[in-house]
């Protein structure tokens, strides 16, 4: 049964193996200093899924499971971008995905190494979005460890979902996101 279940994961990779996954923020500025000498400034990356318009798709089957993963360092909130849980949870990504039939998809956190929230949304842009779920620490058993979220939420085959993972808090850190479409086995 769990060979059958590898066959049908369907690995996204990390967001910096990804094309578009890394984008440059701004460009490396080159300075001179008083003694002559050119110092030069690197330029600070965001995740190229840092801003709703720019949400990474995530191809899902029926009956299939994804995974993707990366870190919320240099993750920004955009403005307009309503929140989610807390105002502070200002490190997030977004992810986009079209539901391949109609039921029940499960999205989740499991393996972070961050406290992590999660939520689900219609619509097209951020000003029109509406939430459809959302989660922080399904794990509220265990204090000890960071938290990880789970949501389960309908959804109607062909309707695009937006889903975001932000850093509870505005933690930075590297995180795995589970994409579980309806039909499919969760483990």
């Amino acid at each position: 049964m769990k060979r059958a279940w590898f066959a049908r994961l369907l690995c996204i990779g990390t967001l910096a193996g990804l094309a578009g996954g890394v984008a440059p923020v701004g460009e490396a500025a080159a300075q001179e200093d008083t003694g002559g000498a050119l110092a030069v400034m690197a330029a600070s990356e965001r995740p190229g899924n840092d801003d709703f318009g720019s949400a990474l798709f995530v191809p899902l089957p029926a009956g299939a499971r994804a995974a993707a993963g990366g870190t919320t360092a240099d993750a920004t909130r955009e403005p307009g971008e309503p929140r989610h849980r807390a105002l502070a949870d200002s490190t997030t990504l977004w992810y986009r995905l079209q539901a391949p039939t109609t039921g029940t998809m499960i999205v989740d956190t499991h393996g972070s190494q961050i406290d992590t929230v999660l939520a689900a949304y219609t619509g097209t842009t951020l000003a029109n979005l509406q939430r459809v779920r959302l989660n922080d620490d399904y794990d509220r058993a265990n204090r000890y460890t960071y938290r990880t979220s789970r949501m389960s939420f309908p959804v109607v085959q062909g309707t695009t979902y937006h889903i975001v993972v932000a850093g509870k808090r505005g933690a930075e850190g590297t995180f795995r996101i589970w994409f579980t479409s309806p039909g499919a086995p969760f483990y």
